[in-house]
């Protein structure tokens, strides 16, 4: 079921709301829990019977494996790690073989504008959760769980399908404390704020740049493209990937805070990042604390690796994470690259005492970069990828195909642009105000936007006016338009 459609809104979501609030008395904590795992796999299961099982096989491996590591005496080093290693390895195998199948199924290509998923539904970010899981018992740092605190963990809809990876520990700890018994109205108007204002993010503003994305990159497939047609294909595929994933992330903070949880902040104004490791520190932040946490750390403190193998490593594994299509293992080699560099700079401006950049440059340089690499992300092929480049590059000339895009299009990505660079940021309008979950140890500097004071969020009828016409204005566009359009990261 996706957030951005009718029935979701209209129908899952009030009547979930209904219960879950209707729900009081002594017992409201343990049978709030138990109407959201009920809920949840009702959500799970609109997408089929076919990815229940997937996700069935998966969760009763993991629970086993949980269970047996709470278990077995922590002096049973063996033992344990036996245990542990079978069922990351389970997990990785289950992943990879979906992730095979589908690079046999289309051929060897990338990335894929279709509304038809092949990869069971959220499979990439349960696995890496349930890897999460199965590490944290084998440390230690789970020591005791029940089916049903599992199941939440597992199932709980705001962050299913798309993440954020969340962590056993911080879930449980905030069912322990009670905070599905002791929801505010205060919680619940943030989070419907939140809510409808991603939403229109995501239907009024990244649908519409990713169809102009979709007609560039699928004409780049079939021939050439001049020069303006390439930029503007390459600059609408970042707008689209980021207004439509960063809505996907605001989405779940604001449902989850509707039923009093908290699930960890993905990303924290990415295209402010000066360079792209500061960009990957920014962006998909729950994707790049699991990646650092269970692969880079442990490769540096643990096997005594090099950083700069360590880099490597997670760089081209967060590439085959997206797919094992040509075009996503060059983007992952690329990448890795490019941070290798930046690594290796940094350690030089230290020693040299050089000034780097000033930060509009920085920024700019930043978010071209992105732009090219996000080419070859958004490619579904090499071939197209080459004549994107090609075009990018005045090869082709400058407007080989003038029809893919016209002066709407242009006001459209300028708009986008001044949101992003110009606007608050939801971290600016709702500050102090939506609650989250930090993963990168301590909450990084937000800076004071200059109209947080005129327009910043507060429970009032204002605010009540602009919740209510974001949410008509996006059911009047999903009215006209009943077919959702997918999340983009729904594909991973």
């Amino acid at each position: 079921m996706n957030f951005a459609s009718l029935p979701f809104v209209l129908g899952f979501l009030p009547l979930v709301l209904l219960a879950f609030h209707a729900l009081r008395g002594p017992q409201a904590g343990e049978r709030r829990l138990a109407l959201l795992i009920l809920a949840s796999a009702v959500f799970y299961g609109a997408s089929g019977w076919n990815n229940i099982a997937v996700l069935a096989g998966s969760m009763a491996v993991n629970f086993a494996a949980g269970r047996a590591l709470v278990a077995i005496p922590r002096d049973c080093k063996r033992q344990r790690k036996t245990v542990m290693w079978l069922a990351v390895l389970a997990n990785l195998a289950l992943l990879l073989g979906f992730k095979l199948a589908i690079l046999f199924v289309e051929d060897g290509r990338g990335f894929s504008a279709s509304q038809d998923i092949l990869l069971p539904l959220a499979l990439s970010f349960i696995t890496f959760q349930q890897i999460g899981f199965v590490v944290s018992c084998y440390n230690g740092s789970i020591r005791s769980f029940t089916l049903a605190r599992y199941l939440f963990f597992v199932l709980f809809f705001p962050q299913l399908v798309l993440g954020p990876i969340v962590r056993f520990e911080d879930i449980d700890r905030q069912v322990n404390e009670g905070a599905l018994a002791r929801v505010s109205p205060a919680d619940v108007a943030t989070g419907l704020a939140v809510f409808a204002l991603a939403l229109a993010k995501k239907v009024l503003v990244a649908d519409h740049i990713g169809a102009v994305a979709d007609r560039i990159f699928a004409t780049a497939e079939q021939a050439p493209i001049g020069m303006a047609n390439a930029w503007m294909g390459l600059a609408a595929f970042q707008m689209h990937l980021f207004f439509d994933f960063t809505a996907y992330a605001e989405m779940a903070i604001g449902l989850a805070m509707m039923v009093g949880m908290k699930v960890p902040l993905n990303f924290d104004r990415p295209f402010f990042s000066r360079d792209r490791a500061e960009f990957w520190r920014r962006w998909h932040i729950s994707f790049a604390a699991f990646i650092r946490g269970h692969v880079f750390l442990p490769l540096v403190r643990r096997w005594r690796w090099p950083v700069w193998a360590a880099m490597a490593t997670t760089g081209i594994l967060s590439g085959l994470w997206h797919g094992l299509g040509p075009t996503f293992v060059l983007w992952g080699l690329i990448q890795t690259a490019i941070l290798l560099w930046l690594h290796l700079r940094a350690q030089r401006l230290r020693h040299s005492g050089c000034r780097p950049l000033p930060a509009p440059v920085a920024i700019a340089l930043t978010f071209l970069t992105s732009c090219l690499i996000g080419g070859l992300f958004r490619a579904p092929t090499l071939a197209a990828a080459g004549h994107v480049y090609w075009g990018a590059f005045g090869l082709h000339g400058w407007d080989a195909m003038p029809d893919l895009f016209g002066e709407r299009t242009i006001v459209q990505i300028a708009l986008a642009a001044a949101l992003v660079w110009l606007g608050p940021d939801f971290l600016q309008l709702f500050r102090g105000r939506w609650r989250y979950t930090e993963l990168r140890g301590r909450a990084q500097p937000v800076p004071v936007h200059w109209c947080e004071r005129l327009i910043g969020f507060r429970p009032s009828p204002a605010w009540g006016v602009v919740t209510a016409l974001a949410l008509l204005a996006s059911l009047a566009a999903l009215a006209m338009d009943p077919a959702a359009q997918r999340f983009i990261y729904v594909q991973f």
